[in-house]
């Protein structure tokens, strides 16, 4: 009202709102306000679905993970790791399953049964731990030469892990030693905490090809190395999921054609269509990286 005070020829000129004219652009414009509406509301409970889905006994998913515990030390080590897990035993917390030094002689023996998947993973605590933090306590010789690494060791399955290899670049270098035939004596290994790293479950001649392998993996992922530093952020793995199909020319080879979006010009859907692309391929080829992705998801 005040408007049409100071300013009078705003009514000039000014279409009723009951003019048959507009009328039809009227209706039209309302179905699709209604249409747009309806939309957008199958889009938020469809999300909140997903999220709800996602989320359904994630507790009973979580205790399932079995994490396989040897105490080759006997000592108060291995007492404290057990009053520990009996504060933290929970639904919402892994499953620590412990085992005898007869049934796992070795640590060899737990690094098998965790790349056979018979365990999420395992730890141990090494022989002779308690007696060494005890001789190290009072100071002197036995405290400067007190290696506290030697104590307790995780066990993972790290085959084919892209994390550890930007790990790798990021930190001050490492060395590789390369095992022939029946690989590097346990003693050796145990003794240097030697960090072990599988390509797959295969056997080779000796770790030369696997090194060659591990070793492209990261030099690749240095600075200058790759040309353009934003394809490295489109890889498999990078996000957790498996990479979208790649396409290039001609656009229809033996009556198999380029997928229209990507060469629609149209970037957002197209980062779209690759997206969901990439997260068919991780769900259907790669199941496990898919439950970890959702698993990440799930905790954001």
């Amino acid at each position: 009202m005040a408007l049409m005070q100071g300013y009078p020829k705003a009514r000039q000129n000014r279409i009723s709102g009951r003019d048959k004219s507009i009328q039809k652009t009227r209706i039209n414009f309302l179905k699709a306000a209604g249409l747009n509406f309806i939309l957008l509301q199958i889009l938020f409970l469809g999300l909140f679905c997903y999220i709800f889905g996602s989320i359904w006994q994630q507790t009973p998913r979580i205790h399932a993970l079995n994490v396989l515990f040897v105490d080759y030390d006997g000592g108060v080590v291995g007492t404290a790791i057990r009053e520990a897990y009996k504060t933290l035993q929970s639904e919402s917390f892994p499953t620590l399953q412990e085992a005898t030094s007869q049934r796992f002689p070795t640590p060899g023996d737990m690094k098998e049964a965790v790349c056979k998947t018979s365990y999420w993973a395992a730890i141990y605590v090494s022989a002779g731990a308690s007696e060494r933090i005890t001789n190290a306590l009072p100071g002197g010789p036995a405290a400067d030469a007190y290696n506290r690494s030697d104590v307790l060791t995780f066990i993972w399955n790290e085959a084919r892990d892209q994390g550890r290899v930007r790990e790798l670049v990021s930190g001050p270098g490492v060395r590789l030693l390369c095992g022939r035939f029946e690989g590097v004596d346990e003693r050796v290994i145990e003794a240097n905490r030697i960090e072990e790293l599988s390509l797959g479950d295969f056997v080779l001649s000796g770790g030369e090809p696997a090194a060659i392998v591990l070793i492209d993996a990261c030099v690749r992922l240095l600075p200058g190395v790759i040309g353009k530093d934003a394809s490295l952020e489109e890889e498999s793995f990078t996000g957790g999921l498996l990479e979208y199909p790649q396409y290039t020319r001609p656009q229809d080879w033996q009556g198999r054609r380029v997928p229209e979006i990507l060469v629609s010009g149209h970037h957002e859907k197209v980062r779209q269509w690759r997206k969901a692309e990439a997260e068919a391929a991780t769900r259907e080829r790669r199941p496990d990286l898919w439950e970890q992705y959702l698993a990440r998801l799930r905790g954001q």
